[in-house]
């Protein structure tokens, strides 16, 4: 918890160590601006009337904005191998083909018109003219990196 006092000090985005403190507990605590007050430092009067002036306030808005965008960021591992182990280990024919479609979206490379289309992959054929498709992407892909990095991608089974 803050120090009193140290409430008049900001930092480069104009925050004072309270605000701060504000802004990461409401982000935090799933957007419960009361409950984010008090957890900051503030008394139970001054939660209750700080947390809706403090939500007006520009540079407030923009620093719950930064935190959010952080703590989406640092998420980004999990749900790049949540979409690895899926696409490798799941028993469901589907459930891979749309796992190695996120990769490629994800990877920037350009999605065959049957991965485009609406309708449901259900036979092996289309299945395995998919896999064909991403390793040729993925080879291309080698010849401009390096090596070692050529050799992370190509592991796809």
């Amino acid at each position: 918890m803050p120090k009193a006092g140290a409430n008049l000090t900001k930092d480069e985005h104009g925050l004072t160590p309270m605000q701060d403190a504000y802004v990461v507990h409401l982000v935090t605590n799933g957007g419960s601006q009361v409950q984010a007050a008090r957890d900051a430092g503030y008394s139970e009067r001054a939660a209750q009337a700080k947390s809706g002036e403090m939500m007006k306030l520009k540079h407030i808005q923009l620093a719950i904005v930064r935190e959010s965008t952080k703590r989406l960021n640092s998420l980004i591992p999990v749900g790049l191998e949540t979409i690895r182990y899926l696409a490798v280990h799941s028993n469901s024919d589907s459930v891979r083909l749309s796992a190695a479609q996120d990769m490629l979206n994800r990877a920037g490379l350009r999605a065959t018109s049957e991965l485009q289309s609406d309708k449901p992959l259900t036979t092996k054929a289309q299945y395995t003219a998919i896999l064909d498709d991403i390793r040729k992407a993925l080879a291309q892909r080698e010849r401009v990196l390096e090596p070692d990095q050529a050799d992370e991608l190509t592991a796809i089974p």
